[in-house]
């Protein structure tokens, strides 16, 4: 395998586990790019002698579940900004029918 393509590889990992780490502290986190550094990898396999390609391929997988884990976390953390939004917006409505009825 060419180092290059083993370190790409790398820096996706640490790309995704920086990602899951902002996502835990429930912080924001930007996936810009990482689409294109999958890409190129995934270019890059394709240009691996045979041996070496089959050789990578577990490493695609890996790859592959933990962007798919990455995307189900993303949607835990969308859902529950979602229910803490529309939680927000019920207790606005609320205090102002509460205040509307002359009540302090």
């Amino acid at each position: 395998m060419s180092e290059s393509t083993g370190k790409l590889h790398r820096d996706i990992l640490d790309y995704i586990t920086n990602a899951e780490g902002f996502l835990t502290r429930g912080e924001f986190t930007s996936l810009a790019g990482l689409d294109e550094f999958v890409k190129t990898l995934c270019e890059r396999v394709l240009t691996l002698e045979v041996q070496e390609s089959t050789a990578f391929a577990p490493k695609l997988d890996e790859l592959m579940t933990r962007l798919g884990a990455l995307q189900q976390q993303m949607e835990r953390a969308r859902d529950a900004c979602k229910n803490d939004v529309t939680s927000l917006e019920k207790h606005q409505k609320a205090a102002t029918a509460y205040t509307k009825k002359g009540n302090p």
